[in-house]
């Protein structure tokens, strides 16, 4: 029987050009710290079925160029391979979907660790 598989990610935010801070919840994503008063959607990757058959892992870094403007991500590239590009691209697709309070973000560094144990933010 195969044990549910998440997306553990450790979220460490480099901000450049950050405005003040306030409190928000996150819709999707349990994240802690002033990151949490900066998101307001981040989806979880899906570990792509194969990845999960082949018992692959992995950690790596995102880099995530955001429109200050919009909170958009505008661009998302690995820094760090996670070692399979399965997993660089199930991050990288969910990644693309953050969004940002307008205003507050321009670059962010995401390290990214894919297990087989479970996951948290």
């Amino acid at each position: 029987m195969y044990r549910r598989l998440t997306f553990l990610a450790l979220t460490i935010a480099t901000i450049s050009g950050a405005s003040k801070l306030a409190s928000g919840q996150l819709e999707e994503t349990p994240l802690s710290g002033e990151l949490k008063a900066l998101v307001i959607y981040a989806p979880r990757p899906q570990y792509p079925h194969e990845a999960f058959a082949k018992r692959l892992t992995g950690r790596g870094i995102v880099w995530l160029n955001v429109a200050s403007r919009t909170g958009h991500v505008t661009s998302a590239r690995m820094l760090k391979g996670t070692g399979h590009s399965i997993l660089d691209q199930a991050a990288l697709d969910a990644d693309r979907q953050w969004r940002f309070k307008p205003g507050t973000v321009a670059k962010m560094k995401i390290p990214i660790t894919f297990t087989m144990q479970g996951a948290r933010y």
